[in-house]
């Protein structure tokens, strides 16, 4: 079992999302914990 925690910031939901969707197609991983904030520019 593998677990992936995303932290820091992003500009917006959507690459919040892609971050996820990434982590979640790596090999091995079983579970992605998004501790990720949006932070507007």
């Amino acid at each position: 079992m593998c677990v992936v925690s995303l932290t820091g910031t992003v500009p917006s939901a959507e690459d919040r999302d892609n971050a996820k969707l990434v982590a979640q197609n790596v090999t091995g991983v079983t579970e992605v914990r998004d501790h990720l904030k949006i932070v507007a520019r």
